[in-house]
């Protein structure tokens, strides 16, 4: 297949490998076996950097020959309940160690809609880049005019060049200067934010990938009725689930305050578990004073 993606079996995953140091691009298929073996986008990319690694070669996190994969998942990009996530897996510079970690938004069904389900992302471009993914073809663009702006602001200019509906993971200030724990941030607001995979990116002098909007794209099951059957039984069951209510009124925010309770709450960078005054950061409490102004959700 080439740049064809309005049609595409589910575990058909395409691997876009990237060379930023050569400035090339190259697409292969892998067999089907392996994404049924590797339990889709999370174990097909833990598998590829497992090879990188099977050498023995240590070599540093921001290295140019560290890869990043960012990688969907199997069921991404169809009508399956909780599937519209996306992983990016490295090797951390924080700990040294294999890290995955894993991002909502919209990033993850426009790549494959795109007919992209990994991008193996190597070297390290010489001036600032950005990342071009249209129809199944990625290009290299110079990024020097994004180079030093926050999340906010390189998405705005990349819509401004590319479309109001394009996609875009890109990093910060932190990550371009080499933050341990910088986050990958999806759709504005999605963080990828363990292990510092902005870092990695930023190392590579990588600030943003940016996915067109797909246009009469789709991904086919190989039984569409027994699929749509299972998709309906499993959202059934969700909805059926004591915190569905919860979080449809209230975000993942809404188990902020137990969370404080128990201190399982990631605070001061993760040097404790809890906060005092947690009130005011409760869903909740946005709910019931006005500060909520609506709800949106990922893919």
């Amino acid at each position: 297949m080439t740049g064809d993606t309005s049609k595409r079996e589910i575990l058909r995953f395409r691997v876009v490998r990237v060379d930023l140091s050569a400035g090339t691009t190259e697409t292969s298929v892998l067999p089907t076996e392996d994404v049924a073996r590797f339990l889709g986008g999370r174990g097909v990319a833990a598998a590829l950097l497992a090879r990188t690694l099977a050498s023995g070669k240590r070599f540093d996190p921001l290295s140019p020959e560290a890869p990043i994969l960012f990688s969907m998942g199997a069921l991404s990009g169809t009508n399956a309940p909780m599937s519209g996530r996306s992983n990016i897996t490295f090797v951390s510079p924080a700990t040294g160690l294999y890290c995955k970690t894993n991002v909502g938004g919209h990033f993850g069904l426009a790549a494959r809609l795109n007919g992209i389900d990994v991008l193996e992302i190597r070297g390290a471009a010489e001036k600032p880049v950005a990342l071009w993914c249209d129809g199944g073809r990625v290009e290299i663009r110079p990024a020097e005019h994004l180079w030093g702006k926050g999340v906010r602001e390189t998405t705005r200019i990349l819509q401004d060049e590319l479309g109001d509906d394009a996609t875009v993971a890109c990093i910060g200030p932190a990550g371009e200067n080499l933050v341990k724990f910088a986050s990958v941030m999806s759709s504005v607001y999605n963080a990828a934010a363990r292990g510092g995979g902005g870092a990695v990116m930023g190392s590579k002098r990588l600030k943003a990938i940016a996915i067109a909007r797909p246009s009469g794209a789709r991904l086919c099951p190989a039984d569409p009725e027994a699929f749509r059957a299972g998709c309906d039984e499993m959202r059934e069951a969700l909805l059926k689930d004591s915190m569905a209510d919860s979080y449809f009124t209230y975000g993942t925010a809404a188990s902020v305050d137990q969370m404080n309770e128990t201190h399982t709450l990631p605070s001061y960078n993760f040097q404790r578990g809890s906060v005092e005054e947690i009130e005011q950061l409760t869903s909740q409490y946005w709910n019931r004073t006005g500060l909520l102004k609506g709800r949106i959700g990922c893919a």
